[in-house]
């Protein structure tokens, strides 16, 4: 795994998802070079309040023992009978197959 720039006051520019489960994320450091972040064999990607101009306040990149049952449901979005079950159910099966996620909060 290759290490992150520090991206905290840095540029969301924009994203492009292919069809080989590949997300790309277009970021520009505080001053404002440019980098594309890969990201390979996405699962499920989740992407809300995206605006033109966002900043960045925090990007990180979470191992399957730093999940917890919070990023599970806002990932999935589950509703209705048994959420707290599925919930549960998705989290020890991420950590199962040691899946990743990357959580990124923009102003």
């Amino acid at each position: 795994m290759n290490t992150i720039p520090d991206f905290h006051d840095g540029f969301f520019d924009g994203l492009w998802v292919s069809d080989e489960k590949r997300v790309h994320l277009f970021l520009r450091t505080v001053d404002k070079k440019p980098f594309t972040l890969v990201l390979r064999g996405v699962k499920l990607f989740n992407a809300s309040n995206i605006r033109q101009g966002n900043i960045i306040l925090d990007l990180a990149l979470l191992d399957a023992q730093q999940l917890t049952t919070a990023h599970i449901a806002e990932i999935y979005e589950f509703e209705g009978e048994q959420q707290e079950e599925k919930i549960k159910r998705f989290l020890a099966s991420a950590q199962e197959e040691l899946l990743n996620a990357l959580e990124m909060s923009t102003s």
